[in-house]
């Protein structure tokens, strides 16, 4: 199929939550994570964001920085194959029983600010990658999604959340 015809081809370009699309560059980071398998099903990841913050406090990080993200689609990784990784960044610090330590590069991410339900960001991110990336002139970058938290996991509840949708991108 020419150019032309796979572009005609794309989603519409609707964004009736008119999300905003931020370009910005971040540092190298390093996070303390707990990966949580089958995230979709019960209460694991609010159990590890838990037991992270537990932890984080310990450690005078508690304040920082959260994310969450995950290496696996689920929209083509089974959902019982894929993990999601509540983490938050932390420096200096040794890895122990369920607290893993991962160092990403600098990298650059198109980010859209999130308040609102599970189904607002599940919006936010088929617009972003069926939509926006697209016609962006940017391509995925090979690291995972992040959900970067404004504030702690979960300090709104569970229906509740306060968010940017971080796409890992570069130039082709």
């Amino acid at each position: 199929m020419p150019p032309a015809n796979r572009i005609a081809a794309l989603p519409a370009l609707d964004n009736p939550d008119a999300f905003q699309v931020r370009i910005r560059d971040l540092p190298a980071r390093t996070v303390a994570y707990i990966r949580v398998a089958r995230p979709y099903e019960g209460d694991g990841v609010f159990s590890a964001a838990q037991r992270l913050m537990a932890w984080a406090e310990q450690h005078g990080l508690a304040d920082g920085q959260w994310l969450g993200y995950q290496w696996e689609n689920p929209e083509i990784t089974a959902l019982k194959d894929c993990g999601y990784y509540i983490s938050v960044e932390a420096e200096r610090f040794t890895p122990r029983g369920e607290i893993g330590r991962y160092r990403f590069p600098p990298m650059t991410v198109a980010q859209v600010e999130i308040r609102g339900g599970i189904d607002l960001e599940l919006r936010a991110l088929q617009w972003l990658y069926g939509s926006w990336l697209p016609r962006s002139g940017y391509v995925p970058d090979d690291q995972p999604g992040f959900e970067a938290m404004i504030g702690r996991p979960f300090a709104h509840g569970t229906e509740y959340f306060e968010l940017y949708a971080q796409l890992p991108i570069r130039r082709p």
